[in-house]
């Protein structure tokens, strides 16, 4: 996603796709294949290994002194584990113990850019909080989750909470940078329109991160990493757009079972997710006096909290929550729900 000038191109795909659809039939959108056999699942240095034996990279940033927490960190889409290299330094320099892998279809793991399926994004995050929990069964275990990861994360503690009591894991919060929330509902039509034909006529077409007139950051190192990473992905293929969509509706509509402790986070100059995205999830999670979750605005704050030209802010808000839920915050950025509604909801 180069730091230029660009057209949004989606009406010029109907162009393209309308007599396509009109003189063919339906084609097939492509899902992962599972991994390769059934074992014990497995938390290595470098690998995390689900139930199908699917293999994916793993990095962990352990602080030198005592844990104080674990933190699961979950990724973006098109992104990888990297991603939250800002951040696992930060909390790992107060005590966090950061793991992060690269989900299914991204980074450098099998079957990449193919989509996965949301059920086994929000299995292995099941999967790899419940071997942490293993591993520190006396050490309070968070999950975070950025833009797809948040989603992800969402659903992975509300469908699935009753594996997760199965399984006698307890979380003692999440964290929301930027939740991709953005339901077919609120997105517009050409979008809607695009999709619905893309995956009919072309699922597997690719579509250049270059063509959708977006910023996720400020700070050129890490806009010039977004754009040349090699692990980093610069074409999506129409199904696996169409996965993340669906994946966006589900995590809004399962956001009001929200039901622990949660810190959601948003920037005023995100270009990903809109603001009536976010409006659409603060209307629809409980109310803060039924499940204690809270809100920070950050009105100068890109889609990358954590990596753009103010993410000093964001890191030492997400480091004082981790270390007390209920105290202020440095930034005083927190904003009552109530508050945010009024100043930028319809």
């Amino acid at each position: 996603m180069n730091m230029s000038k660009r057209c949004h191109a989606m009406p010029f795909w109907l162009v393209l796709l309308l007599p396509l659809w009109l003189l063919s039939g339906c084609a097939r959108a492509q899902v992962q294949m599972p991994g390769p056999g059934e074992v014990e699942p497995e938390l290595g240095e470098d690998h995390f290994i689900a139930a199908d034996a699917y293999a994916m990279p793993l990095t962990r940033w352990l602080p030198e002194g005592e844990i104080k927490q674990v933190v699961l960190a979950l990724h973006g889409f098109n992104d990888f584990r990297q991603s939250h290299l800002p951040l696992a330094r930060k909390l790992s320099a107060r005590g966090s113990a950061i793991y992060a892998y690269d989900q299914r279809g991204f980074g450098a793991t099998a079957q990449r850019g193919i989509w996965p399926g949301q059920e086994r994004l929000v299995e292995d995050a099941r999967t790899a909080l419940a071997l942490l929990s293993q591993r520190y069964p006396d050490k309070p275990l968070y999950l975070l989750g950025e833009s797809m990861g948040a989603a992800v994360s969402i659903l992975t503690t509300t469908e699935t909470e009753a594996a997760l009591s199965a399984d006698a894991l307890t979380l003692d919060g999440m964290i929301l940078m930027a939740p991709a929330v953005w339901a077919r509902e609120e997105q517009p039509w050409y979008q809607r329109l695009g999709l619905w034909l893309g995956i009919r006529v072309a699922p597997g077409m690719k579509v250049d991160s270059d063509w959708v007139a977006v910023e996720p950051t400020d700070d050129p190192d890490w806009a010039e990493y977004w754009d040349e990473h090699p692990l980093v992905l610069q074409r999506s293929r129409i199904d696996a757009l169409e996965g993340i969509s669906l994946l966006m509706s589900d995590a809004l509509a399962a956001s009001e079972k929200l039901n622990i402790n949660s810190l959601v986070l948003y920037g005023g100059k995100d270009e990903v997710v809109p603001k009536e995205a976010i409006c659409a999830l603060v209307k629809r999670l409980p109310e803060p006096d039924d499940v204690p979750w809270r809100m920070a605005y950050y009105p100068e704050g890109w889609h990358f909290l954590a990596r753009d030209s103010r993410a000093d802010e964001t890191l030492e808000d997400i480091t004082a929550w981790l270390e007390d839920h209920d105290g202020a915050l440095p930034s005083e950025r927190m904003i009552a729900p109530a508050d945010w509604r009024q100043a930028h909801c319809e």
